[in-house]
């Protein structure tokens, strides 16, 4: 992911320091984190910038075999290749963000976010990935480029576009700030409060922490007086290394001793498993946000736990 120019600024300084006239293919690539190789093998799209067919024949040829299989092409300047890729990153954002938004009204209104977004998904103009209501996007990708989009829209001073992408980073933002308010009105107060983060990866399924939104709410509830631990099944390593002012476990069961709330932050599919009778007799205080749906918040209130989930009334 580059900003737009790079390529023709690429080419421009090979050919002057080669003295030789070269070409250059702009192949941007969308992988899913955890799903890289399957993505390569079987992508939805293959975008050629090139600037002549020569270049593009050459690429084409090292696609052959995942052509064959009728992968769609889209072939292209330089600057429309490397705009798609932080458009298309944007465009997701903005879906997550939109789908958060509405979880607002509905947590106020009583309606089921998740239901709506069923429901949204099936208009096969919309679809159903990417509106799930939680903590909002992070990772190493959609946030960095969707600042990377806003400033080429601000660059270019194209407003509707900038504005836009703040109004997604600030209900982005938002979805943690909101955690805050719903575990202060459970505790009242969160000085002194041990509270336990069930994930630290920004998503399942990998240990990488950068820019996710567990870390953020970890590090609130930390500058609101409480004792931090955090749990993740892959991620705890990283998490002592880089975040060692934090307590990290790969336990669930180690994790909770004591705490006066837990907030599911990742959606390990292993926390749908977590017994809540059991549990409840680790901690101090049955209190729990489920910000990335993942449990049966009857079965928990069933055993005496006060459940909040995130976008629900």
């Amino acid at each position: 992911t580059v900003p737009v120019g790079t390529a023709a600024a690429a080419l421009e300084l090979l050919n002057e320091t080669s003295g030789k006239k070269l070409h250059l293919v702009w192949n941007p690539e969308f992988l899913r984190e955890g799903h890289a190789v399957a993505d390569t093998m079987r992508p939805d799209r293959v975008v050629i910038g090139r600037q002549n067919s020569f270049a593009e024949a050459v690429l084409r040829d090292c696609y052959r075999e995942i052509l064959n299989l009728g992968t769609p092409v889209v072939t292209c300047d330089f600057e429309t290749a490397e705009l798609v890729k932080v458009a298309a990153n944007a465009f997701l954002a903005t879906k997550i963000s939109f789908i958060n938004a509405i979880a607002e009204v509905a947590e106020s209104t009583g309606a089921d976010t998740e239901l709506i977004a069923d429901a949204l998904g099936l208009d096969d103009r919309i679809g159903r990935k990417f509106l799930n209501n939680g903590l909002g996007y992070g990772g190493g990708c959609l946030p960095k480029d969707t600042r990377s989009l806003k400033s080429i829209a601000a660059k270019h001073q194209t407003r509707g576009l900038s504005d836009l992408l703040d109004s997604v980073e600030s209900i982005n933002a938002g979805r943690k700030t909101r955690v805050i308010e719903l575990a202060k009105a459970q505790l009242n107060d969160l000085a002194g409060k041990r509270v336990v983060i069930l994930g630290a990866a920004f998503k399942p399924n990998t240990d990488d922490i950068r820019d996710s939104p567990a870390i953020e709410i970890a590090e609130l509830f930390a500058s609101h007086g409480a004792s931090v631990a955090i749990q993740d099944e892959m991620a705890s390593r990283v998490v002592a290394e880089e975040l060692p002012h934090f307590d990290s476990f790969d336990a669930v069961e180690k994790a909770v001793v004591g705490a006066d709330m837990l907030v599911i932050a990742t959606e390990w599919a292993s926390y749908s498993t977590i017994a809540p009778k059991e549990l409840g007799e680790l901690v101090s205080e049955k209190n729990i946000i489920v910000a990335r749906k993942s449990i049966d918040p009857r079965l928990w209130s069933d055993y005496g736990w006060n459940v909040k989930i995130l976008g629900h009334g």
